[in-house]
């Protein structure tokens, strides 16, 4: 089957917001979350395709592979929370957490963890989520 082309993310999503959407462009749309970093939505996706089309190639295998991914990602996440509850000034923790919530497509979680990095390290921390900041702000 010929991957769907489009001109931006915005009209993939447009695509696939539409009734009677096919896998091809659910698949597409998947493979955009995962590119731009939105782990859950990718994942959630990818079950719209098995939905509709359970032999889609690679739809299957990919969604198991993410779906461990998201697991995995999910149990950082609650380690990160408990390193930066015992030790709340490590700048590093609160960024490696604001990664993490990013994939899990918590982006408001994740931009008021990179503003904490942000008062807590003015060095490479800090730089590094300002960058972050100015991203996906």
């Amino acid at each position: 089957m010929p991957p769907v082309t489009t001109n931006s993310s915005h009209d993939m999503v447009a695509l696939a917001e539409q009734p009677g959407a096919t896998a091809a462009v659910h698949y597409e749309q998947a493979e955009q979350y995962y590119r731009d970093g939105n782990l859950v939505a990718a994942v959630s996706e990818l079950m719209e395709v098995v939905e509709l089309d359970s032999d889609y190639p690679q739809a299957k295998s990919r969604l198991e592979n993410w779906s461990d991914e998201l697991e995995d990602v999910t149990h950082e996440v609650e380690q990160l929370r408990v390193h930066v509850s015992r030790d709340p000034g490590s700048a590093e923790g609160h960024y490696n957490l604001a990664r993490k919530l990013r994939l899990l497509g918590d982006n408001d979680g994740a931009l008021a963890e990179w503003k904490t990095v942000v008062e807590l390290d003015h060095d490479n921390w800090g730089k590094s989520a300002r960058k972050m900041l100015r991203k996906y702000s």
